[in-house]
């Protein structure tokens, strides 16, 4: 592994383990422009100037472009002051209109972490109930939030502010913590579909996970992004400090994930956290090779955040369309590319855009028709021609390919 790879990994190993991290003077001299790289695309900049802050002048004067971890700290913290007041504020409305929610994902991990306001997001995520979701909207609007109408199940809406200081928040607004994925069982959808079973008061109308099911939803999570787009390594420190710091049943968790046919996904997961972060969890490990370790290591760096910066992902993303994992069969082609260009009904009634569907679904044409002309005229056409090239590309040979890759994990 390229010694820059090392080094970011025993950074975030520091951090966990709430040490400083110590620089060697050939580690001085290293390529900063790839270990920049590395911690934009793994969101973990906050992390790194904290660790590297009294080392940070000598780092600069060799390698000048590190400087820019001083900006993007102070650009966190601002986003961290930003999030926080909105949040008290959401709060206060929430409980006076008298309508539960609860946030999850990154918001709640980032109290596990050593340095909660480090813990960067690209949004916050909301789960309130169906029925409960255009009142929610409502008030998004009257705080300021402008919604985009490109979203179908998730609702999408983005806020700049902080006088002056240009700080972009977004926010996903959910009624289900997984929509149907072509990679998720029925088994697993029903599952948390009952999030609101396993979830508590936590003060006024905020309601809180289970950390046992949280942590199962966290393993689901990083499978699908696993299968889709791909996965970051954030996502398995997300993993770990919350496992670490929270009461879990591991009993409970061991019999939960076994159940959803993820225990030994689980299990290779929580043998490279062991691995690359010196987190033991009381939980099932199997024993990798140093090979396998290797592979994950340089596949899930490369991956980005979330899998984009490998253009290998989004293939598997089609392969995965085109072969229905939960029954072993292969869909058409053909089926798949006309439902990227004519989405059904259900579909389309999900979509902001179209919510008029709903009370006029007759007018299903004519909104086919109007999709077609936005994104001729907006150039949006890239993105689904893209997608319908790979539809088209996927063969038997790809097919079998990923599946050989993915059995080594389990899945």
């Amino acid at each position: 592994m390229p010694k820059e790879k090392e080094f970011f990994i025993r950074v975030l190993r520091d951090h966990l383990a709430e040490r400083p991290t110590e620089v060697s003077e050939e580690e001085l001299t290293l390529d900063w422009d790839v270990l920049m790289r590395l911690v934009r695309t793994q969101a973990v900049e906050g992390i790194f100037y904290t660790q590297l802050r009294d080392r940070l002048p000598e780092i600069v004067k060799i390698n000048p472009k590190a400087a820019v971890l001083s900006k993007w700290y102070a650009v966190i913290l601002r986003f961290a002051v930003e999030r926080e007041s909105f949040l008290a504020s959401f709060d206060a409305t929430m409980t006076e209109k008298k309508i539960p929610y609860l946030l999850f994902k990154g918001i709640e991990i980032a109290e596990c972490y050593p340095s909660p306001q480090l813990r960067t997001m690209g949004d916050l995520d909301i789960l309130v109930r169906p029925e409960d979701k255009e009142a929610v909207d409502h008030i998004l609007s009257d705080f300021g939030w402008k919604a985009s109408l490109g979203g179908m199940n998730e609702w999408f809406y983005s806020r700049t502010s902080g006088n002056g200081a240009d700080v972009r928040m977004d926010i996903e607004l959910h009624h289900r913590l997984m929509y149907d994925e072509p990679c998720c069982t029925e088994n697993q959808h029903l599952y948390l579909d009952a999030v609101w079973d396993h979830s508590a008061v936590r003060q006024s109308m905020r309601y809180q996970i289970d950390d046992n099911f949280h942590l199962t939803y966290l393993m689901l999570h990083l499978r699908k992004h696993f299968m889709n787009s791909g996965v970051g390594i954030r996502q398995f420190v997300d993993v770990a400090v919350f496992a670490r710091s929270k009461k879990i049943d591991w009993d409970r968790f061991s019999a939960d994930v076994k159940m959803l046919e993820i225990d030994r996904f689980s299990s290779i997961c929580f043998a490279l956290i062991e691995k690359w972060f010196g987190i033991s969890l009381p939980t099932d490990h199997t024993t990798l090779s140093q090979t396998m370790i290797d592979e994950a290591t340089e596949k899930i760096l490369d991956n980005g955040l979330f899998g984009f910066d490998d253009e290998k992902n989004a293939e598997n993303r089609s392969i995965e369309e085109v072969f229905n994992r939960k029954d072993g069969t292969r869909k058409k082609k053909s089926q798949l590319i006309i439902h990227e260009l004519f989405p059904p009904l259900r579909e389309m009634q999900m979509r902001r855009r179209y919510l008029f569907l709903k009370k006029h679904p007759v007018l299903l044409p004519v909104a086919w028709g109007y999709r077609f002309v936005r994104a001729v005229l907006h150039a949006e056409m890239k993105l689904p021609a893209k997608r319908i090239e790979r539809i088209a590309g996927v063969n038997a040979k790809m097919i079998e390919n990923r599946r050989n890759e993915l059995s080594k994990w389990g899945l």
